[in-house]
């Protein structure tokens, strides 16, 4: 048994992870995703005993060299979905679009938008204000844990930010970004310029989508995000690329 450099570095990812994964699980995001920090945590307690115990030592040298690659093919593909994920973090759309799209978030139990979807408001508030000409569709549906559909809570917030009632079409039926946009294309008419705002961490993977559901050539307008869940936002799109690209 021996308490070495790399056990401490074990040890400390262990407390980071599992008090980060706490933090998430406490703003109440309507997901579990916070069990991922958690597993990164046991995960990596599991490194710090095989490092205080010296058990990486007895592993047959295949084991070895198998999980070495593995961890290695991990952090590669880590790296590459962040850099893509980066390179659409700062999407600015050209004025005057005849339609721009606000994707869904969480509504709270009080009626109000979460931090993520004001976010995407307020960056709709301010297009639709420099834009007048340009009208709004705001999509979500409704999840257990909201008192509304996304959609009835966003246009609600838009009024209240002075946004015109007859500039806002609802679309309150979706569940899913692939249906957002599937859902909106039908509330637009055909030639109708059109863009999209979500969060500067979902840019990436919306443009993607909505490139699949017949928007080719959409714009993009990246509202900004709170940097302290970006890890979070991060590997949650990580995940959600993953998926897209194997299905």
């Amino acid at each position: 048994m021996k308490f070495t450099f790399f056990t401490l570095i074990w040890v400390i990812l262990t407390t980071a992870f599992t008090i980060y994964g706490s933090l998430i699980r406490r703003i109440g995001s309507g997901t579990g995703f916070y069990l991922v920090w958690y597993g990164f945590g046991c995960i990596c307690f599991i490194f710090a005993l095989c490092s205080f115990f010296g058990l990486w030592k007895m592993l047959p040298f295949f084991l070895k060299v198998t999980l070495s690659a593995a961890a290695s093919v991990i952090i590669l593909l880590l790296l590459v979905t962040g850099s893509l994920i980066l390179s659409r973090f700062h999407e600015k759309a050209e004025p005057g679009l005849d339609y721009i799209i606000v994707l869904g978030a969480q509504i709270r139990p009080d009626g109000s938008p979460s931090a993520v979807l004001a976010y995407r408001l307020n960056t709709a508030v301010d297009y639709l204000n420099e834009n007048p000409g340009t009208r709004c569709v705001v999509s979500g549906g409704q999840g257990g844990n909201e008192p509304c559909t996304e959609a009835a809570g966003m246009k609600q917030y838009l009024l209240e930010k002075g946004i015109s009632g007859d500039r806002i079409i609802t679309e309150g039926h979706s569940v899913n970004t692939s249906e957002n946009f599937a859902n909106s294309r039908t509330l637009i008419p055909e030639g109708a310029s059109a863009g999209v705002i979500t969060n500067n961490f979902h840019m990436y993977r919306a443009l993607l989508i909505a490139d699949t559901e017949g928007f080719s050539g959409i714009s993009g307008v990246s509202a900004p995000s709170r940097s302290f869940y970006l890890p979070n936002n991060m590997l949650r799109e990580f995940f959600g690329l993953i998926k897209f690209y194997i299905r």
